[in-house]
């Protein structure tokens, strides 16, 4: 079941399991049948009764926790098909998604992001720190919804521009693509353009 219409986005086909936490003291599963770097679908026993839901993913034996909006629900037999899009995710868990749809391995973070020694990677996470200036800035300029507790939001980075002096003090600019999700659903996206550095140090340009 496709997650997308019009031109095919990369997805890796299930079963795989899928936890939706319905209350604190209730968690319904269900069964995975696709996953893409935006979205996934699933199937439950009941049709979930709110549009955003907390679930778990269990990719490569990881659970990956996930904040979706369900977009459509599809009646199968017993079974309600959930077609879902992330609207919150950690940066380092939508790197797992990512390198599991197109069959590579994971990356464990390792040191830091600004060590020479390790090669850059488009979808390697930033330090907590810095992650935690550019999202507070995003969510202040009206770019980002405020992160629920526990779940980073769905933000796309990418370096655009680097120098680095001789002890390997680096200056990076970054390009953030983030959106915006109202109460109807209607979602606005934003392009924003930060300078990080290796003492954590974020400049909105």
């Amino acid at each position: 079941m496709p997650l997308l219409k019009g031109p095919v986005e990369p997805s890796k086909q299930g079963p795989f399991p899928v936890d939706v936490i319905v209350s604190p003291k209730r968690i319904a599963h269900g069964k995975g049948s696709e996953i893409s770097n935006s979205g996934v679908t699933f199937a439950l026993g009941f049709t979930l009764p709110t549009k955003q839901n907390d679930i778990e993913v269990t990719i490569r034996n990881r659970k990956i926790p996930v904040r979706v909006i369900v977009k459509r629900t599809i009646p199968t037999g017993h079974q309600v098909a959930h077609i879902c899009k992330f609207i919150g995710i950690a940066a380092d868990d939508w790197d797992r998604i990512v390198r599991y749809i197109h069959d590579l391995p994971d990356i464990e973070h390792v040191g830091s992001y600004f060590d020479p020694n390790v090669p850059d990677d488009d979808y390697r996470l930033l330090p907590t720190s810095i992650q935690r200036k550019i999202i507070a800035v995003l969510v202040a300029r009206g770019r980002l919804n405020p992160p629920p507790v526990g779940v980073a939001p769905l933000i796309i980075m990418k370096k655009v521009s680097e120098t680095r002096t001789k002890d390997n003090f680096v200056k990076r600019k970054i390009h953030i693509h983030s959106r915006v999700i109202d109460e109807n659903e209607q979602h606005s996206d934003h392009d924003s353009y930060f300078q990080i550095d290796s003492n954590s140090n974020v400049i909105v340009l």
